[in-house]
């Protein structure tokens, strides 16, 4: 499946909406996003969430390092 920048950005725009309602429900903004995660890991298929491990792999290092 190939997803355009529009759909990209409308899946971030989803998250980040997600994630701002559940933290004024009082979650903090890591629970919120680990929750988030982990209930898309448990729908997503095997191969998907390989792909997802690799990324995770190659690129934690610089996103954790990015200021927000």
């Amino acid at each position: 499946m190939h997803l355009s920048q529009n759909h990209a950005q409308a899946i971030l725009d989803i998250f980040a909406i997600a994630i701002s309602d559940l933290v004024s429900m009082g979650l903090t903004e890591q629970d919120a996003i680990s929750g988030l995660l982990g209930q898309a890991s448990v729908r997503a298929d095997h191969p998907t969430m390989e792909l997802a491990l690799e990324l995770h792999r190659l690129y934690h290092k610089d996103f954790s390092k990015a200021k927000i």
